[in-house]
């Protein structure tokens, strides 16, 4: 009998089913892991297996708890110490630790729906000529689990209230894209000159119109195939989560095949901020490690140094209005990324050949990590 397509019942589908594997990085959020692979463990679609690449001090431990939950549900898992504290390094040993078609390098604290996996998967089988790179979930509402419960009397969170805001009103998309740059076309410079983007209706017409066309996808609702990612590893220079290595990772995915979102694919990111790096410290990061992506990859030197510059006075507005609004009246956004500036000169003058190594102090100096080979 004829394969059926899921996506489109009207054509053949491909012969075959691919494996999905839970493949994520983590650290000092165990509490917020569990919750991320019960979820996995309960998709309508099961993982072929979990791979999980812990930089906590207490990883052993920390299996422990989560290695029997993986067993419980008859799933092979590999609990795996981190080689360094370095998202792009957890990535890339978890990626060559897994061996499933695809790959979900969800962050800790998402949360698939229960069909989220397979919604997902249907994707990939149906895309019989392999034109789809990679797929990301979409953001979808909190789900019920106990340990989510939050003190919000308006029974929604803050990203809930603003998706509801942008889907009703077009000057408030304008204004969050254009005024407020929360997009990645806004900040995020590509190397060819160019989106590799297929346009709507092209995508539509190969899969559906519930897959549309991204230019890049925010790690913490990331799949993509295995073989991709091998091809296009982590910047492993980028140190503790690594700020933007997600732009810089699908931008170079997209080289390979489509980057899209699957709309009916629902998963809730909790946001959880154990571990991570206050505000004014992100900002900065996420805008040197720009700066240094663009530096290395760029094609058009002097075109894309100006781009970049031309994107940096943007922001500044941009961030200080964010924080005017937000009142936050330290101006935390405004002030790292004002402090991010001499940083980012000094890199897009730097000799790529030495990049990695300038690029180290000025991580270490943000993160007040002490410099290599300090004890």
């Amino acid at each position: 009998m004829t394969a059926i397509d899921p996506i489109r019942p009207d054509r053949p589908g491909t012969a075959g089913a691919l494996t999905w594997a839970l493949a994520i990085s983590t650290y000092n959020r165990i509490d917020i892991l569990e919750i991320c692979v019960r979820h996995a463990l309960n998709q309508t679609r099961m993982p072929a297996e979990i791979v999980i690449v812990d930089a906590s001090a207490d990883w052993q431990g920390n299996s422990r708890r989560i290695i029997p939950m993986a067993e419980a549900a008859g799933v092979p898992i590999q609990y795996l110490q981190a080689p360094r504290k370095s998202l792009p390094v957890q990535r890339n040993h978890g990626i060559k630790a897994a061996s499933s078609d695809i790959l979900f390098l969800i962050d800790d604290d998402a949360f698939m729906a229960a069909d989220c996996a397979e919604t997902i998967m249907r994707i990939y089988e149906a895309d019989r000529d392999q034109r789809i790179a990679a797929v990301s979930a979409t953001d979808g509402p909190m789900p019920s689990d106990a340990e989510l419960v939050v003190a919000a009397k308006t029974g929604l969170t803050k990203s809930e209230r603003t998706t509801g805001l942008l889907a009703r009103s077009g000057l408030a998309r304008f204004l969050w894209v254009e005024l407020f740059m929360m997009s990645a076309e806004q900040i995020f410079i590509p190397y060819d000159g160019k989106w590799h983007r297929p346009d709507a209706a092209t995508v539509a017409a190969y899969a559906s119109d519930k897959v549309i066309p991204q230019s890049t996808i925010v790690g913490y609702r990331l799949t993509v195939r295995r073989r991709v990612a091998l091809a296009e590893p982590y910047d492993e220079a980028l140190m503790s989560y690594a700020a933007s290595e997600d732009f810089d990772a699908t931008y170079r995915f997209s080289r390979h095949g489509w980057t899209v979102a699957a709309t009916e694919a629902k998963l809730y990111h909790h946001e959880a901020m154990t571990a991570r790096l206050k505000r004014k410290q992100s900002t900065r990061l996420a805008a040197v490690n720009i700066a240094y992506f663009l530096r290395k990859n760029m094609r058009y030197p002097v075109r894309q140094t100006v781009q970049f510059f031309v994107m940096m006075a943007r922001r500044l507005l941009a961030e200080f209005l964010k924080d005017l609004l937000s009142r936050r009246w330290s101006f935390p956004q405004f002030l790292g990324l004002a402090g991010a500036v001499p940083g980012t000169i000094a890199i897009m003058r730097h000799d790529r050949a030495t990049l990695a190594a300038f690029h180290d102090p000025i991580q270490r100096r943000i993160l007040g990590l002490p410099a290599e080979g300090t004890p």
